[in-house]
């Protein structure tokens, strides 16, 4: 650590009077615009005056106590819990007096002939969280959008005071309260594990540290994730003739977005991704798309074209497929140029945003007569489910979702609808007719 050269000082304390007495300080009496400290009514602005700051004429100033004091303040030891310096000030009538009494106080504590009193700084739930995901995004293991997210978190137990005093001092009860008041207030299961999961991160960094003796987060009574009131929203396709009036809506009518909407149909891929896509990205030799990144957030909130996709295997190669070329020569020929050569931009070249693409398409289905719960994530979950109708293999599936188990994409993408899972369960039915005959109606 960086030690910084500390100086002996001469420095003018001034503490308000109760009372003003006498006559107008002769400063105030000369200065021709007091606006600046409200007619001399705020005692804050006094301080900063100019004028009034650097006096020392305290035989004649009705507003404060002027003391003159001779101060040095030096680093006399380190916070074991934050690692910061811990300093002490010592005054004297002179300069050197001040300085006389901070070394002998450090020869004091060598010596052992005094044991000195200080003052350490117990970390909170708030400050070691900061730190940690600081950490993570400093070292690139989460994004900025990820890092705005677990901050959006972060504000929600700041709300609570005892987010900010010593970790160690926080009891498991209020705690326990948060996480009840915020499942009253209807909270959704996915915000609570949120909550949670950092409350306890908190706590298991603090246990590693040495700041706590007792886990709340652990053992066989230990706090856990509140079932939300709300019940959750399944993510859900479109029904078979939703997905045909949709499509046949953006095939038939001028609407903003048409391409992007047309490629989520028909590729599966996640809005971040198609509004990240650059004419680079596209090879009509090969007949390939490569997906290598998408749309994220900077610390900012500001748009911008992430390095890499949102996961690992998000980094993958799509077909272009009768479908979807005419849709990307369409895209192509009608694009406003921008700084990363995108195949989608704003006409200022700026990169749109999900929730943009995301409104919009309500309003396109709106028009279009459908219903149901709709946005921009339906289109992902939509070609998967009608993939899956059709046949399509399952691992292929999973290589064209860029997820990294086949089980994720079935479990959360694939939507078979009623009809399909009827036709499908016929089969199981025809195979016990064809092997029984008759006797199925002979009970």
């Amino acid at each position: 650590m960086a030690t910084k050269n500390y100086k002996a000082g001469t420095y003018i304390n001034k503490k308000p009077r109760k009372t003003r007495q006498g006559k107008m300080c002769p400063i105030c009496t000369r200065c021709t615009d007091r606006s600046f400290c409200k007619h001399r009514k705020n005692i804050k602005l006094m301080r900063k005056c100019e004028n009034c700051k650097g006096c020392s004429d305290k035989e004649n100033c009705d507003v404060f106590y002027i003391n003159i004091q001779n101060k040095i303040t030096v680093p006399v030891a380190v916070d074991e819990y934050t690692g910061r310096q811990i300093r002490k000030s010592f005054s004297g009538k002179t300069e050197n007096d001040a300085i006389y009494n901070s070394v002998k106080y450090k020869k004091d504590v060598e010596d052992g002939t005094i044991i000195p009193e200080i003052k350490q700084t117990i970390p909170t739930i708030v400050s070691i969280t900061e730190e940690f995901e600081n950490y993570k995004n400093s070292i690139g293991k989460t994004n900025d959008n990820s890092y705005i997210t677990n901050m959006q978190t972060l504000d929600r137990i700041k709300k609570n005071s005892w987010a900010f005093i010593p970790i160690k001092k926080v009891t498991a009860n209020q705690i326990k309260d948060f996480l009840q008041e915020e499942r009253d207030k209807g909270q959704s299961n996915s915000t609570l594990k949120k909550d949670t999961q950092m409350l306890q991160r908190a706590f298991n960094i603090a246990e590693e540290k040495k700041y706590i003796s007792t886990n709340f987060f652990k053992g066989a009574y230990c706090i856990e994730t509140p079932k939300s009131l709300k019940k959750d929203q399944k993510t859900t396709a479109f029904t078979p003739e939703e997905n045909m009036i949709v499509l046949k809506y953006l095939y038939t009518h001028k609407v903003s977005h048409k391409y992007e909407y047309l490629l989520a149909f028909h590729y599966g891929m996640r809005i971040g991704e198609i509004l990240a896509l650059s004419i680079e990205d596209i090879n009509f030799e090969t007949g390939i798309i490569h997906i290598t990144k998408t749309t994220t957030k900077n610390k900012k909130g500001k748009v911008t074209i992430g390095l890499c996709p949102k996961t690992a295997d998000g980094d993958r190669e799509l077909f272009i497929t009768e479908l979807t070329k005419p849709i990307l020569e369409k895209a192509i020929e009608n694009r406003y140029p921008s700084k990363e050569n995108l195949l989608f931009a704003k006409p200022d070249g700026k990169p749109y945003t999900d929730n943009a693409l995301n409104s919009c398409f309500k309003r396109i289905c709106e028009k279009a007569g459908i219903t149901s719960r709709v946005h921009n994530h339906k289109l992902r979950n939509n070609f998967n489910t009608r993939s899956v109708e059709v046949g399509v293999d399952y691992d292929v599936l999973k290589v064209n979702a860029g997820h990294h188990d086949i089980h994720q994409t079935i479990d959360t993408y694939a939507d078979p609808q009623f009809e399909f899972r009827k036709k499908e369960l016929q089969k199981y039915v025809e195979y016990v007719k064809n092997n029984l005959g008759n006797l199925v109606n002979e009970i």
